[in-house]
Formats: structure tokens, C-alpha cells, sequence
């Protein structure tokens, strides 16, 4: 019994270390994700360590995370990141669901709600900024008190779509992290 969990958890890391995602499907060469019945994109953006010698393994330490993963098969992996972190220092191709990564960040703030009068902050000052791409796809709470917006396309090579992260302070939005612009590179591919 021992044995068999121990290698439900290497082939269970092992997949994970190596970005496979197991919520597509094939459809005429191209990669889609089987909940949402859309092409995955791939954008610009940063690994874990992943080498011969060191791998570096990221896993989200909210108990949260667990239900909201089964609930987002195919969203942007623990071990990918749009910008470079301390851990995620490797730029490549990362390919992720935008509609299941949406999902997941839902999932993760829906104990933290957003009056009307926070979305109507947020958007008034997200499209106030020059670098944010319009129409606003996603706003929702990321921590309390802050949220992320995205905007602009995500569905062909070439759209940009931009994300910004705002906190509430003293009562008001303010800009947390500036925008972000992420141009999607390829669409449908699993090999990148």
C-alpha cells in the first residue's frame, strides 16, 4: 500500500513538474481545454527552475487551492508566472486556459466579495491607465484588499491582453502593481 502511494505521488509530481495538464483534448492539431471548449494559449512569460541538475518545485499553500485547482484544470500552473519572481527566474513559453485561470482566481477570492461600488472604482481607474488594453475581460479579489483586472484579447496570435493588480487603502483603489502587457504567442499548442 506504502509503495503504491509513493508512486502515485512521483508520477503525480512528475506530471506536474513537467506541465502536462490533463483537462484536453485534441481538436483538428490543435490543444483545447475540455471545460471550456477553447484553444489553450501560450504567452511570454517564467518558470521554476527546471534543469537536469535542479528542479524546483511551487505548489500554492492555501488549502483553498486544492478545490479551486480541480474546479480549473488547464489555468496558469504554481510554477509559471506572466512576470520574474525570486522562484520564477526561467523566461519561456508558458500555456494555460485564460477562461480556467479566470476561474480559479474567482475561486480563490470568492470569500472576499466586491461591492458595486469596488468594481466601479476598479474599473474607473484600470481604463484610466494609458498601457491597459480595453474591453475589461475579469475583475475579481485576488487578497483582501486587493484585486486584479484583465483586459484586452486573448483569443488569437498576436492579441495583447494586459492585467494590473489594485489595493484598497484608507477606503479607495490604488494602484498595487502596474500594468502588464502578455502577447499571446501561439494557439492550441501543447509542444511548446
Amino acid at each position: 500500500m506504502q509503495r503504491v502511494l509513493v508512486c502515485t505521488i512521483a508520477v503525480a509530481l512528475a506530471a506536474s513538474a513537467s506541465g502536462q495538464t490533463h483537462g484536453t483534448k485534441q481538436v483538428k492539431g490543435l490543444t483545447y481545454c475540455i471545460k471550456h471548449d477553447i484553444p489553450t494559449i501560450s504567452v511570454i512569460g517564467y518558470h521554476s527552475v527546471r534543469t537536469r541538475d535542479k528542479l524546483v518545485l511551487v505548489h500554492d499553500w492555501d488549502p483553498l487551492s486544492i478545490a479551486c485547482d480541480e474546479r480549473s484544470p488547464n489555468r496558469l500552473a504554481d510554477d509559471s508566472k506572466f512576470y520574474p519572481t525570486s522562484i520564477h527566474t526561467m523566461r519561456g513559453i508558458v500555456t494555460f486556459c485564460p477562461r480556467c485561470n479566470a476561474d480559479y482566481w474567482h475561486c480563490r477570492g470568492s470569500s472576499r466579495r466586491l461591492t458595486d461600488a469596488d468594481v466601479h472604482q476598479i474599473t474607473a481607474l484600470a481604463t484610466r491607465q494609458s498601457q491597459f488594453c480595453a474591453p475589461i475581460l475579469h475583475i475579481f479579489a485576488v487578497s483582501s484588499p486587493k484585486a486584479a483586472v484583465i483586459g484586452g484579447h486573448e483569443q488569437r496570435v498576436g492579441d495583447i491582453f494586459t492585467d494590473i493588480v489594485l489595493a484598497k487603502r484608507h477606503g479607495k483603489w490604488a494602484v498595487e502593481y502596474p500594468v502588464s502587457a502578455h502577447k499571446v504567442v501561439a494557439i492550441g499548442r501543447s509542444d511548446l
